[in-house]
């Protein structure tokens, strides 16, 4: 089977700003690529990532329920990394970890204090189990609020 490859993914230097280089790429490139980056763990170098424009996980998530016949309105993304916001921009339910950078949980409806190693995914599925209804009010709601706020940074 021929290889396609849609991004390459690479360790970054200590010496190097992730967020700066992100920026940098994306103001330069945006309109070639996404750009994120990630990190390994505490203390070690955050792994960068590049992508085609067209491959990141929000298409792929629209991809998957429209081919299992599940309505967004019944779909949860959990993430922490920037390579997981465009994903945030088409579930209905959007969690963010502790752990991700700020610039990261302004795109999520859900804010967890607790981070990926504390187990911050599965105490929101326990809590969104006992009260889905409530769970999805209330992030729509939020999506709600961030396009309100969105319009009136654009004006």
């Amino acid at each position: 089977m021929p290889l396609s490859p849609t991004g390459i993914v690479f360790d970054v230097k200590e010496t190097t700003d992730a967020e700066e280089l992100r920026r940098y790429l994306r103001a330069r490139y945006g309109d070639l690529g996404e750009f994120s980056y990630w990190s390994k763990g505490e203390g070690l170098t955050p792994v960068f990532d590049i992508t085609n424009v067209t491959v990141n996980k929000g298409r792929a998530l629209s991809l998957l329920s429209r081919y299992y016949g599940v309505d967004l309105d019944h779909t949860i993304a959990f993430g922490d990394g920037f390579n997981d916001v465009p994903m945030f921009k088409v579930a209905t339910v959007s969690v963010v970890l502790g752990n991700a950078a700020d610039l990261v949980k302004r795109h999520a409806t859900v804010r967890l204090k607790k981070t990926n190693k504390e187990g911050g995914v599965g105490d929101y599925i326990n809590k969104f189990l006992d009260n889905p209804e409530k769970e999805i009010a209330k992030s729509k709601a939020m999506a709600l609020k961030m396009r309100k706020v969105s319009i009136q940074e654009e004006e």
